[in-house]
């Protein structure tokens, strides 16, 4: 579902992806290149290479993000709340990293998005829980699941968390679609799914 330098989502919203790339690399100076992918998705991402400023061995990814973060806020800043970028889908690659490329130097968005399918696909696995049941909660009580959901916000939005209650309606307290998805998807993360109609994982 991207045709170009535009990618639709899985609700079939468009984002533009070469003013994200282009912010990206132009605003921080340990990115040298940034491909931002999600067509068919629930939200981006980003393919970072990194410049030789840092690599993947002398920071954790936490640090590296945190480095890059000026820049992704820059980049979020001007950008639909459907075509903002977070924390968990970015994938980092040292410098030098060979990727599909034209004869110009630029790089050709299809064949990446070939090239690293796998690691693509695995990003979302995560991201949506599906990559490993093992650590999860299994949920038993109402009570522990408002516990869980609660915890998702907080880890989510922060101090945006603040105030709400049971019966609040996250989007009349300013919660965007992408917010929403980040939370459902870190309830995905943590909890196993039931069967139960009781309980929402």
């Amino acid at each position: 579902m991207y045709t170009s330098h535009t990618i639709r989502n899985l609700k079939l919203k468009v984002t533009l992806s070469v003013p994200i790339e282009l912010t990206l690399r132009g605003e921080s100076p340990y990115i040298s290149e940034a491909i931002v992918f999600g067509a068919g998705r629930t939200q981006i991402g980003a393919i970072i290479i990194l410049t030789e400023l840092i690599t993947t061995k002398s920071h954790t990814r936490k640090q590296i993000i945190d480095l890059i973060d000026p820049a992704v806020k820059l980049a979020n800043h001007s950008a639909p709340s459907h075509s903002q970028l977070t924390r968990e889908t970015f994938v980092f690659f040292d410098f030098g990293t060979p990727i599909p490329r034209a004869d110009k130097g630029s790089f050709l968005r299809p064949k990446v998005y070939v090239a690293l399918a796998k690691i693509i696909d695995q990003v979302y696995a995560s991201l949506e829980g599906d990559a490993d049941d093992g650590d999860k909660t299994k949920l038993t009580s109402v009570e522990q699941a408002i516990a869980v959901v609660f915890s998702a916000l907080s880890e989510t939005v922060g101090e945006q968390a603040q105030g709400l209650k049971e019966d609040s309606d996250l989007f009349e307290h300013g919660f965007d679609s992408l917010q929403s998805t980040r939370v459902r998807n870190s309830l995905q993360r943590v909890c196993l799914h039931s069967s139960s109609p009781s309980f929402i994982c």
